[in-house]
């Protein structure tokens, strides 16, 4: 079986910062849920999952930008039609992939990269009823986002271990990961 492992991302490994509260107990992650590697094959379209949880409080996010970054020397394009946002997030009252930020930074092999957001609050306006983003510790990570993205057509990286193909981004308008309380 011909595949690439483009993405080896531990569970826990991508921290989430908020922009109106420190949010020290507030995990994002991208990859799978338990951790295992994530496995990929050149010049095909794989859904990305990103995952929410909580180790040391309970948290309730009500307003959060989520920037993909993606090594443009493994992944060349995103579909912003097929990236979705998952319960309690598809119920915020706004909520939108878009922002995207061309070239945002160049890596030490000379690979740029791009970003592609998700924003979303969820109490804009009275009444005030949208769910929030609610994990306590010891729950399952939540599967809040989900993008879709495309591996370059390179048979050259066939059977390597990719870990650094996709990260944290940056959201040219909100700037890096971030999420707020409903405070």
């Amino acid at each position: 079986m011909n595949r690439i492992m483009i993405i080896a991302i531990m569970l826990l490994c991508l921290f989430i910062s908020s922009a109106s509260a420190q949010r020290d107990d507030l995990y994002v992650f991208i990859g799978t849920a338990d951790g295992s590697d994530f496995m990929a094959y050149p010049n095909g379209w794989f859904e990305i999952p990103v995952f929410f949880m909580s180790e040391n409080n309970n948290v309730d996010v009500a307003d959060m930008s989520y920037p993909l970054g993606m090594n443009n020397c493994y992944i060349d394009e995103i579909d912003s039609t097929a990236c979705q946002a998952h319960y309690p997030l598809s119920e915020w009252d706004s909520w939108s992939f878009g922002n995207f930020n061309d070239n945002w930074i160049t890596d030490s092999l000379g690979c740029t990269w791009d970003s592609y957001s998700f924003t979303g609050f969820a109490e804009l306006f009275p009444p005030y009823d949208s769910p929030f983003l609610e994990t306590e510790p010891g729950d399952p990570p939540v599967h809040a986002l989900t993008y879709v993205v495309h591996t370059v057509d390179n048979d050259e990286l066939l059977d390597q271990t990719i870990c650094d193909a996709l990260g944290r981004g940056s959201d040219p308008v909100s700037g890096p990961p971030n999420a707020g309380g409903p405070e």
